[in-house]
Order: structure tokens, then sequence, then C-alpha cells
């Protein structure tokens, strides 16, 4: 900020047009929607106060909760499955056997399909997916401006 005061003060052969000025003239005749970077800053100040660290922790934990429920979801459509299968057939398989079926992932599908947990399930990993996407893309921006401004990535 200090640089900004400096430059404002700088004038130019002219002794009326500061460099604040020229770069905005400049601006105004290359690019005018520069000019309205006002529209932003009252997303910069909110931004100002997220966490970063914060958010990447919390976005794990979501997705490792997210899993545990993809699992117990599936249990619930193994053993809905199985329920049926044992009216027909009148057959006891341990349900601890259940946890350990190694499925395609067709078949994972389909089998939360079979439940509103599961329909949960599917339409949830889908938004945290395209979350952890958007997270990828804004880490890889903020490194952009970082190295543009010559600042350390960490």
């Amino acid at each position: 900020l200090d640089s900004l005061l400096k430059l404002s003060q700088a004038k130019a052969f002219d002794k009326k047009t500061t460099f604040l000025h020229y770069v905005v003239m400049i601006v105004h005749r290359n690019n005018e929607l520069l000019l309205n970077f006002t529209d932003d800053l009252p997303t910069v100040l909110k931004a100002d106060k997220v966490y970063w660290d914060q958010c990447l922790q919390d976005l794990e934990e979501v997705e490792n909760q997210l899993e545990n429920v993809r699992r117990i979801s599936l249990y619930e459509a193994r053993s809905m499955k199985q329920r049926k299968n044992n009216k027909h057939h009148n057959d006891h398989d341990d349900d601890d056997s259940l946890a350990d079926i190694e499925l395609t992932l067709e078949e994972e599908v389909e089998a939360l399909r079979a439940t509103p947990t599961g329909l949960f399930t599917l339409t949830a990993i889908k938004q945290v997916s395209a979350l952890r996407d958007k997270v990828e893309a804004t880490r890889s921006k903020f490194v952009r401006v970082l190295e543009y401004f010559g600042e350390d990535k960490d």
C-alpha cells in the first residue's frame, strides 16, 4: 500500500498526470472490465476470513464420513437382497460375510440404487466429487497467483 501511495505522487512529464492516472488510462483503453475491480472487493473481504487448511480438513472429513455411509448403504442393500433370496430359498447365510463381498463398479451402483440411503449416497458422492474438483481448481489458481507475485507456495 505504501508503494501505491508513492505511485499516486509520482508525476509524469506534464506535471499533472500521476503514474496511477496513467495506469487507469491504459486499462480504460485496453480492458474496461478491469475498472470494475471494486465489484470484487466484497468477496475478497469475505474470503479473507476463510481458513484454507480448515476447509481442506473439513472436506476430507466429509469424504471419510461419506465412505462410511457408502459402506452402510451397500450392507443395507446386500441385506435386503439376501432377505428377498431367503424368502424364496429359505437359505441362511452368515450376515458377517456380506461385508467381505467384492463388487464391480456397476454392481455397486446397482446395489446403491436399491435403497433410499444408497440413492442419497450416490448423489452425495457426485456432489462431493464436484466439490473436490473445485477445491483442486482453486488450489491451482492460488498457486499460479502466488507464482505470479513471486511468493512462496507454502
